[in-house]
């Protein structure tokens, strides 16, 4: 076993194993069987608690945190390294896909109406793939205005200008007086790859987060990444660790807000792992 993990770290594998391999037993009985059965996610959820009792506790020798680890590590078996991946890649890690099907995904192209994707006086469009919106994360592009090719920087004459980000998705018509789309106003938005032939998107989901990130009332989490998406939360310390919304808890404002009765993540340490409803 690797030694740079410590006792936390493979706590927190435990406690993201023990989900994955719910998730991987409960597609079994929903499909046919899975090839190989794993651990019961039951037996690493009681190892990762002991585990996690006796760290905190004091009451346990450096040795005999260390044997618990090393078994909670096996344990966690084929999940480890997907778990390892959930904790420390996927919030802020980056993949490299070729786009498929031969090419970037088509221009965008719409006159500008009270209904159309940037409405009359708009001067935003949030193109990540939420609210039926193509994803174009990853992408540079082309912006045209009429016939004119549109440029991210201020041109002599007061021209309208842009500004894109490729990590976030976000288009900007700039300035925000002055740079408003105009009704009737054709506009077509033409991605690019750059002349690589690759894109890098962030990879936002799943992502990991602790008792720490959550406000000072115990239930509120805000976060931008959440902002916009439908998702669902594995969660450690609460009777059913699959919670949804609006049962367990609601959109808020920035992110969610847990209405599960007895949360508080100001008395339990809760490690939830933040997924997306795809």
């Amino acid at each position: 076993m690797p030694t740079i993990l410590t006792v936390s770290e493979i706590i927190d594998l435990g406690h993201i194993s023990t989900y994955l391999s719910a998730n991987y037993t409960s597609k079994g009985a929903l499909y046919g069987g899975t090839v190989i059965r794993p651990v019961p996610p039951t037996l690493i959820a009681m190892v990762t608690d002991a585990l996690m009792w006796g760290e905190e506790g004091g009451a346990e020798t450096t040795a005999s945190l260390r044997k618990t680890a090393n078994y909670l590590y096996w344990l966690c078996g084929k999940f480890q390294l997907e778990a390892q991946y959930i904790l420390n890649g996927a919030g802020g890690g980056s993949v490299i896909p070729t786009p498929g099907g031969g090419g970037q995904p088509n221009d965008i192209d719409f006159i500008v109406s009270a209904s159309s994707i940037i409405p009359t006086g708009g001067t935003s469009l949030l193109l990540d793939g939420t609210l039926g919106n193509p994803d174009l994360r990853g992408y540079d592009i082309d912006l045209f205005r009429g016939s004119q090719t549109q440029y991210t920087t201020p041109q002599l004459g007061g021209a309208a200008y842009y500004r894109w980000n490729n990590v976030t998705g976000l288009l900007e018509l700039l300035p925000v007086v002055g740079g408003q789309a105009l009704l009737d106003e054709p506009i077509r938005i033409s991605p690019k790859t750059g002349g690589g032939g690759t894109v890098t998107p962030t990879v936002v989901f799943p992502f990991v987060v602790t008792s720490a990130d959550f406000e000072v009332d115990g239930v509120t989490l805000l976060d931008s990444r959440i902002t916009g998406n439908n998702i669902y939360l594995l969660s450690n310390n609460v009777p059913n660790p699959v919670l949804t919304a609006p049962t367990d808890f609601v959109y808020v404002a920035g992110g969610v807000q847990v209405v599960l009765v007895g949360f508080d993540a100001n008395t339990f340490n809760y490690t939830i792992v933040v997924n997306k409803i795809n």
